[in-house]
Formats: structure tokens, C-alpha cells, sequence
């Protein structure tokens, strides 16, 4: 899910963890 990451605002250092609980708050219509 590195490609998922790199498409949110958040910096990359961000977790796999973190990137589930983005999506799963929808945040995947912001990418």
C-alpha cells in the first residue's frame, strides 16, 4: 500500500495502520 500512501497529505512516515483507519474514515475520496 506504499502507492496509497503517497497519495494522501499526510507525511510518508505514515503506518499501514494509519493508512487502514484513513480509509476506513472515507478519506480515500480525498486522493
Amino acid at each position: 500500500m506504499r502507492k496509497v500512501t503517497n497519495h494522501y497529505f499526510v507525511s510518508p512516515q505514515i503506518e499501514s495502520t494509519d493508512v487502514k483507519s484513513l480509509k476506513d474514515q472515507g478519506f480515500e475520496s480525498i486522493v
